[in-house]
């Protein structure tokens, strides 16, 4: 936890981008705070509507709840994990998906989905939190994979 230095409320690290306790900074301004004189920890979440911020930061924390979990996971589970609604935990199962986390088998399975750890913390977290360095996929964007699969079927051999 961080606490904003001009409101003193506090907040979730990961939630501003910050990952390791060592980097976490002393003079933390929240975006609600943020202004000219104190820019905020971090800039993506200003100027932001509240319901994008805080399913940003909800997607944020979730990325690392799921790392080295191999849990099966549900809308209903990854609410209860965030203590939010059915409704969030569907959306940010949905998101979960569109980043390329969940892994593609077992697709209906009733007992949820699996993380793709390898996809997780190689592109999706590097990616999420602005890290350097992040190598590129050639999976990290579902509907690009589905484009190169049609066109490997259509190739004439």
């Amino acid at each position: 936890m961080i606490k904003c230095t001009l409101c003193d409320f506090r907040q979730h690290a990961v939630c501003f981008r910050l990952l390791e306790v060592n980097y976490l900074q002393s003079n933390h301004v929240c975006e609600l705070c943020a202004n000219v004189t104190h820019p905020c920890t971090d800039y993506s979440l200003v100027n932001t509507d509240l319901c994008r911020v805080r399913e940003t930061c909800l997607f944020r924390r979730l990325l690392i709840h799921l790392c080295n979990n191999t849990d099966y996971h549900t809308a209903a589970s990854v609410a209860e994990l965030l203590h939010v609604t059915f409704n969030m935990g569907k959306r940010l199962m949905v998101r979960l998906q569109s980043e390329g986390v969940l892994a593609c088998k077992p697709c209906n399975d009733p007992r949820g989905r699996l993380v793709d750890q390898k996809m997780l913390v190689q592109y999706v977290i590097p990616h999420t939190f602005g890290l350097k360095d992040v190598p590129l996929s050639p999976m990290y964007s579902p509907s690009l994979q589905l484009i190169r699969d049609l066109m490997i079927k259509e190739k004439p051999f």
